[in-house]
């Protein structure tokens, strides 16, 4: 189920690995329109660093009255940040 927020689903990533993977993005939402697909990574949130979908999840809380967050998004070996608004 997407998160209603950014509209994506996320799972944590095996092992050791910092970061979340996205499992699926809602169409229609910011996000898909950007070009984020599954598989792609979220490495932090604004300044922080997500290492789970629980501190993801908080994170989100943090900030849900802000009009906008910024994603750091890896996709293979290239990081982008991306402003999605919220």
């Amino acid at each position: 189920m997407p998160h209603l927020l950014l509209g994506i689903a996320v799972a944590d990533l095996p092992g050791e690995q910092a970061g979340i993977v996205i499992t699926q993005v809602a169409p229609g939402s910011e996000l898909s329109r950007i070009g984020v697909r599954p598989g792609d990574i979220i490495r932090q949130i604004n300044d922080t660093r997500v290492d789970s979908s629980d501190s993801f999840r908080q994170t989100l809380v943090k900030h849900r009255h802000r009009t906008s967050v910024v994603l750091l998004v890896q996709r293979d070996n290239q990081l982008y940040n991306l402003t999605v608004p919220i």
